[in-house]
């Protein structure tokens, strides 16, 4: 099944979430830019939970980013983590599918997302703060955790926002080296006084 809907607006402004975490699992969605004001959204719904075994959707992209660029780094993170990329050069090589499925191959850039169902089980979570002596000093509860897992090794990606929604978090976890964390304000409740701070990346 397809369905089709035009909306008004930009699709690359609107949250694709809510595309995603309907009724009907969606196997495949596509975004499409029709005028200033328009834009399409189709979507591919699996007739049976057999849809992915007996015709599977695969797409090969081969992403061209130059060595020691920020877009390599970003890669490299969602390689080995599974951190979220966003607006990255490539070239669609290869599509297939059922019919009318986007079959088109070309250059366009790519961005991959992280998603977290609106039904998820996940506890909330907390930041703590420890003395020498393992004491708890501080606790920071997180909401709005987002968990995705790396393609290549064990690395785990985290991030959230703190209850107020003033600070973002985010969490590369069990990488080859050491872990890594970034705090920063989020934007339009920004503290005048720091515009970005990196906490961590100590040695594990």
């Amino acid at each position: 099944m397809f369905p089709i809907q035009v909306r008004t607006g930009r699709g690359e402004n609107q949250p694709w979430d809510g595309d995603l975490h309907t009724t009907s699992p969606v196997a495949w969605g596509n975004y499409r830019q029709l005028d200033e004001q328009s834009y399409l959204v189709m979507r591919l719904l699996p007739r049976c939970a057999e849809s992915l075994r007996l015709r599977p959707i695969t797409t090969s992209v081969q992403l061209e980013v130059p060595a020691g660029s920020p877009e390599h780094q970003a890669v490299e993170d969602w390689l080995r983590y599974g951190a979220p990329f966003h607006n990255v050069p490539g070239t669609i090589t290869d599509i297939t599918g059922p019919p009318g499925l986007l079959d088109t191959s070309g250059p366009g850039r790519f961005s991959f997302i992280a998603t977290t169902a609106p039904d998820s089980d996940r506890p909330d979570l907390d930041i703590r703060l420890l003395a020498a002596d393992g004491a708890v000093v501080h606790t920071l509860e997180l909401a709005d955790v987002h968990v995705s897992r790396g393609l290549d090794g064990p690395g785990v990606w985290l991030t959230g926002t703190d209850r107020a929604g003033v600070l973002g978090f985010r969490f590369l976890l069990n990488g080859p080296d050491r872990d890594r964390v970034r705090m920063t304000d989020l934007p339009g409740r920004q503290n005048p006084r720091r515009r970005a701070a990196s906490v961590g990346g100590a040695d594990r």
